[in-house]
C-alpha cells in the first residue's frame, strides 16, 4: 500500500530564528490519526527569519473512504497540543 504524501512550504515570516515544529500527524473525518512514517525531505532544522524551505512529509496511506484531511502541527507528540492545522487537498 502506497504512503499519502503531503507537501510543504515553509516560511519564517517572523524576526527571529525557529524551529519548525516536528510533530505532523493527519487527522481524517473517519477519526483516523496517522503519524509522519518518513523518509521526509522537510529539514527540521531551524529557520531563518527570511528564509523559504520545502519539502513532503509521508504518512501511512489512508482509509480510501475519508473525504477531509488535517494536518497537523505540534510542538509536542501529542494532536492535543496543536500549533497549526491546514486542510489537506485529497
Amino acid at each position: 500500500m502506497a504512503n499519502f504524501r503531503v507537501d510543504l512550504i515553509v516560511n519564517d515570516i517572523g524576526t527571529a530564528t525557529k524551529y519548525p515544529w516536528s510533530y505532523y500527524t493527519l487527522l481524517d473525518n473517519l477519526g483516523g490519526n496517522h503519524r509522519w512514517v518518513g523518509p521526509n525531505t522537510i529539514s527540521l532544522a531551524q529557520i531563518l527569519p527570511g528564509e523559504t524551505r520545502a519539502g513532503f512529509v509521508l504518512f501511512p496511506a489512508l482509509n480510501p473512504s475519508a473525504s477531509a484531511v488535517t494536518l497537523v502541527v505540534t510542538e509536542f507528540m501529542s494532536p492535543e497540543n496543536i500549533v497549526y492545522q491546514f486542510p489537506v487537498d485529497l
